[in-house]
C-alpha cells in the first residue's frame, strides 16, 4: 500500500475531480448490475470538505438531504487539509487518497453507500417518520462498508491496486475497533493509538493524528462500520435462504427501512415487522 500511495492526485482540487469521476462510475455500476432501485431526482455533489470540518475529519465524509423533506441532493465531502497546512501535511493527505483507494471510498460515500441510502430513504414517502430522523451508525456505516464488498462481488475493482485498496479499507475498519475500545478503556494513549494506526493500516502519520482526534471526540462510532457490515451480511444470507426475494429486493427493503439498530433491521428485512 505504501508503494501504491505514490500514485495519487497532484492537488486537492485534482483529488476532488477524480473522486467525482469515480462516483459517476460507481453509479453506472449499480444500474448495470441491477443491484438497487435508483430513486428519481437523486444528485450526489462531490465538493471539498467545509473549513470547520478539516481539522477533525481527515477522511472522506457525506452529508445527506434533510430527513423530513423530499430533497434527494447529498454532498460527498472530499477531505481537504486545513488552511495553512504545510506541504508535508498536504502530501500526507493526498497519499491517503491514492488512486488505488478512490474506488472503494467513492462506493462507501456515494453509490450504493451513504448517498444512495439517504436518497432511497427520502423516496419512501411519509410512513415511519421517526425512521427518517433516528439512525444508528451501526446500520448507516455498516451499510456503506457492506456496499464496498458488494461492488467487489460484481468486479468493480478492476485493477490489483484497487482491489488492494478495498481490502486495506476493510482492515482499517478492523483497526478502528481495536483503537476506539483501547482509548476509551484507558489501555492506549492517543500517541499510542496514532502509532498503532500507522503501523497496522495504510494511514499516513498526519491522517492518523486526525483519525485519533475523531475517536477521542466520538466514542463507540468507529467500531460501527465493520460490526454493522458483518451483521448485514448475515441478514442478507437469511433473506436469500428463505426465498423472500432477489438481492436487489433485499437491498431496497432493508435500506428503505431507515438506519435501524441491526436487530430491528433484521425483523423488517425478514418480514417480521
Amino acid at each position: 500500500m505504501t508503494s501504491l500511495q505514490d500514485d495519487h492526485p497532484p492537488t486537492m482540487e485534482a483529488m476532488r475531480a477524480e473522486y467525482e469521476a469515480e462516483t459517476s462510475r460507481a453509479r453506472a455500476a449499480l444500474i448495470e448490475h441491477s443491484l438497487v432501485t435508483m430513486p428519481e431526482g437523486e444528485d450526489c455533489r462531490v465538493v471539498g470538505s467545509p473549513p470547520f470540518q478539516r481539522a477533525v475529519m481527515s477522511v472522506a465524509s457525506y452529508l445527506g438531504p434533510p430527513p423530513l423533506t423530499s430533497k434527494r441532493t447529498g454532498y460527498f465531502f472530499v477531505p481537504f487539509t486545513p488552511d495553512g497546512a504545510s506541504d508535508e501535511q498536504v502530501t500526507h493527505r493526498l497519499r491517503t487518497n491514492a488512486r488505488s483507494q478512490l474506488p472503494t471510498i467513492s462506493v462507501h460515500e456515494a453509490y450504493p453507500g451513504h448517498h444512495w441510502h439517504s436518497a432511497w430513504l427520502a423516496a419512501q414517502g411519509p410512513a415511519h417518520p421517526l425512521r427518517k430522523v433516528f439512525r444508528t451508525s451501526y446500520f448507516s456505516e455498516g451499510w456503506a462498508l457492506y456496499s464496498e464488498k458488494l461492488l467487489r462481488s460484481v468486479g468493480y475493482y478492476t485493477t490489483k491496486g484497487a482491489l488492494m485498496g478495498h481490502v486495506e479499507a476493510r482492515l482499517f475498519r478492523a483497526a478502528r475497533m481495536i483503537v476506539d475500545t483501547a482509548l476509551h478503556c484507558g489501555d492506549m494513549t492517543p500517541a499510542e493509538a496514532e502509532s498503532f494506526m500507522v503501523a497496522r493500516t495504510a494511514l499516513t502519520p498526519g491522517t492518523a493524528t486526525g483519525e485519533v482526534k475523531r475517536y477521542c471526540a466520538w466514542p463507540t462510532q468507529a467500531p460501527s462500520y465493520l460490526t454493522g457490515a458483518l451483521e448485514i451480511d448475515l441478514i442478507r444470507d437469511e433473506y436469500l435462504a428463505a426465498g423472500l426475494g432477489s438481492l436487489r429486493d433485499f437491498h431496497d427493503r432493508i435500506a428503505g427501512s431507515g438506519a435501524l439498530p441491526l436487530g430491528l433491521a433484521r425483523r423488517v428485512a425478514l418480514g417480521e415487522d
